[in-house]
């Protein structure tokens, strides 16, 4: 048991002072070596001698002014510790209310680093094996522009923001788990009869005339063996029509676990007006694999993703809310940890797809799926008020997609309802923007004796074919290499130096002897192919 703590009498300025002891003075030390401002009393701690003097700053003389903290101590014991306190605050308050943003992209990661008005920026290949690392490489290169550390800049940050491209990640590498969805008997086919129009969402415009080699996606979660139906009903005015069936929901929940499912998604017939038998669902699933547990089991129910009716786009968005889940929060919380160790103390704001930014804990993976160029709108909004422009058309040709969006009367909240994330209509109102596979890493190849470019990448690794690393197939940068409008020795700061060689020699194999043409001459039906496919999409 804790004792009490006595409480002392509160003493005045000085008392403890004038209680000590004199101090006898070093018989070696120089008097003349002294600078003490007079009034600096020491402070010995019982049992201490006088070689262990310590000078106690910040007391007050008897006309009741502060005295100031003493200089450089002759005793050459300790010659510099009194300036590391005020070095470390020097350098402190030059990076102090920082902000950082940054955003991945498929090739190159960008940073921008924000300090008292002046704007600097950074760039780093995207790692896609660990997209923790290119995050760190480009803060790290912003914070070196800011004149300090990571380290430095993350202790004393006021913001730092992140647009994330690792749900669109997991949508197109379908690398997300195996999930068990559980519906209202008799809509189990939701998924695979979709909407009228629902195989077109996400083909290429050439592929929506051509009914005939259209195919719908694959499901996220398959019909026949990870979807089972409940015993239930509620009707649209929320009145229970069917009591849930629990000891069904027990022993599908089982079948599910046993096939190896790692998480369930449970949309309900009505659930957004009446939640009760989804929430009911979730109580059974807990019961059986409680929380506190390892083998616990993550439970997503529409009504609280997608409180909206329509059960097709519903039970989608919760769907990708779900399959989104496991590896955005694992980048997320890795990332975390990294800056929480650098003495980050703030919240990690994330860019979200409807609009404006949020901290981790109050975002839902399915609103981080097309985040960046959201952001961007928001960037080209601030620029064009500063330029007094209203209506502004804005593109970004990235490595691997490109995108545009539009500034109408200055307004830059124009929604897109129900958009279409990779092959799926999610319903979530976004930012209009539109994106487009067109980028300086597009691959250029003939197919059917023709040229085309795009939407395939060859991304950072292992890049067009002037990397050197690998890569063999003509590239839109590749192109621009062989006409001259890159600078092979100034590539991402020429910390990449290109190979013309390579280049010419990628779109003379693939491109130019197929099509009978000189190595000029394909590199600029590339480059022209690439910029009608860009001026279309903002038509």
């Amino acid at each position: 048991m804790l004792q009490p703590v006595r409480r002392r009498p509160h003493l005045r300025p000085g008392a403890v002072q004038a209680r000590l002891p004199a101090a006898r003075a070093r018989p070696a030390r120089d008097t003349q070596a002294d600078q003490r401002p007079p009034g600096v009393q020491l402070l010995l701690r019982p049992g201490l001698g006088a070689d262990h003097r310590v000078l106690l700053p910040a007391l007050r003389g008897d006309g009741g002014e502060r005295i100031p903290a003493a200089g450089a101590p002759a005793d050459q014991r300790h010659p510099t510790r009194h300036r590391r306190p005020q070095a470390q605050a020097r350098r402190r308050r030059h990076i102090v209310n920082a902000r950082l943003g940054l955003d991945i992209g498929g090739t190159f990661t960008d940073a921008v680093g924000v300090l008292n008005g002046d704007l600097v920026w950074a760039k780093a290949e995207t790692t896609h094996h660990d997209l923790k690392d290119c995050f760190m490489e480009a803060a790290a290169r912003a914070a070196e522009r800011l004149g300090a550390d990571l380290a430095d800049v993350a202790r004393d940050a006021e913001a730092l923001i992140y647009s994330t491209t690792v749900g669109t990640n997991t949508l197109i590498e379908r690398s997300g788990p195996k999930l068990g969805l559980l519906t209202t008997m008799g809509f189990e086919d939701t998924l695979k009869v979709g909407r009228s129009r629902s195989w077109a969402d996400g083909m290429p415009l050439e592929v929506r005339f051509a009914k005939g080699r259209a195919r719908k996606p694959e499901p996220l979660i398959p019909r026949d063996e990870f979807t089972v139906s409940l015993r239930e009903r509620i009707d649209s005015r929320g009145q229970v029509l069917i009591p849930l069936d629990e000891d069904e929901v027990r022993t599908q929940v089982q079948r599910l676990v046993d096939l190896g499912v790692r998480g369930f998604v449970i949309v309900l017939l009505n659930s957004f007006i009446n939640p009760e038998h989804e929430n009911r669902v979730r109580d059974l699933i807990h019961e059986e694999y409680p929380e506190v547990y390892l083998g616990r089991m993550p439970v997503f129910l529409s009504h609280e993703v997608s409180p909206q009716m329509g059960e097709y786009r519903r039970s989608l968005t919760t769907i990708i809310d779900a399959y989104l889940r496991v590896n955005t929060e694992e980048h997320i919380l890795d990332i975390s940890n990294d800056l929480l160790d650098m003495g980050y103390r703030k919240p990690l704001f994330l860019a979200k797809c409807t609009g404006g930014i949020s901290s981790v804990s109050r975002t839902r993976p399915v609103h981080l799926l097309g985040s960046g160029p959201v952001a961007g709108v928001f960037g080209a909004r601030a620029l064009a008020e500063e330029y007094g422009l209203r209506n502004v058309l804005l593109t970004d040709m990235g490595g691997t997609s490109f995108d545009a969006g539009l500034i109408v009367e200055a307004r830059d909240r124009l929604y897109e309802a129900d958009p279409v994330f990779d092959r799926w209509r999610v319903q979530v109102p976004v930012i209009a923007h539109w994106s487009i596979g067109a980028g300086g890493g597009s691959i250029a190849y003939i197919e059917d004796r023709r040229l085309h470019v795009g939407p395939r990448s060859a991304r950072s690794r292992p890049g067009p074919a002037c990397y050197g690393r690998g890569g063999t197939e003509p590239t839109v940068t590749d192109a621009d290499v062989v006409l001259g409008y890159i600078d092979p020795d100034y590539f991402l700061g020429g910390r990449i130096k290109l190979d013309a060689a390579l280049a010419a020699e990628a779109v003379r194999t693939r491109v130019a002897e197929p099509l009978g043409m000189t190595v000029d001459e394909a590199a600029w039906h590339i480059r022209h192919q690439i910029d009608g496919i860009m001026g279309r999409s903002c038509t």
